[in-house]
């Protein structure tokens, strides 16, 4: 008989393709937040958006199918309103069309008054991440320039270079790149 000595690398794209049993994950975007720096993220009729895009096919997001997202957030909340609606995390490409959506969401009546990591996971995301792909939070159908959620943001470019920048859409519709500021947070494949 023969004895086959066979090694998968979850990591490689390659092997185990989305399969929602396999939880571990690698690290490969990593930016921290800097002290009082945020976006504020509402409704705004229509939903806005605050990501991380991929300029270049050096990005290190690049052919890379995302399985994780961790961002900072905090609940701004000055007026103690119940905030309603729900924070979601997206894949969206060069057109700005949903390619994939996380599972998870997160209720904004939750969201602490303090810096705290959330998470977003899409175990069972197949799509290979291309330029002009934006990996993107929004917050719909809640809050207001007072009450809203802020997330932690960087505005000087600590990683990747130009290759993976900072973007946003206050309309829903177009999306500024801002190649001098980062998204905060932790992206894993």
């Amino acid at each position: 008989g023969f004895l086959y000595n066979i090694r998968v690398d979850l990591f490689d794209n390659c092997g185990v393709l989305g399969d929602p049993n396999v939880t571990d994950f690698k690290e490969i975007y990593s930016v921290s937040p800097v002290e009082n720096e945020y976006v504020s993220l509402f409704q705004n009729s229509p939903t806005q958006y605050y990501g991380v895009k991929l300029h270049s096919s050096q990005s290190v997001l690049y052919n890379k199918r995302i399985r994780k997202v961790s961002v900072v957030l905090k609940r701004e909340n000055p007026d103690e309103v119940v905030l309603a609606g729900e924070i979601k995390m997206e894949i969206k490409d060069i057109m700005g069309h949903t390619i994939y959506e996380f599972e998870d969401t997160i209720d904004p009546a939750t969201v602490e008054l303090t810096d705290t990591e959330y998470s977003f996971e899409a175990l069972d995301n197949t799509h290979k991440c291309e330029p002009g792909d934006s990996i993107v939070l929004s917050y719909t159908d809640g809050g207001d320039t007072a009450n809203h959620i802020k997330v932690a943001h960087c505005p000087q470019d600590s990683a990747d270079g130009f290759n993976t920048i900072f973007v946003e859409s206050t309309n829903g519709i177009s999306f500024d790149a801002d190649q001098l500021a980062d998204f905060v947070g932790k992206i894993y494949i």
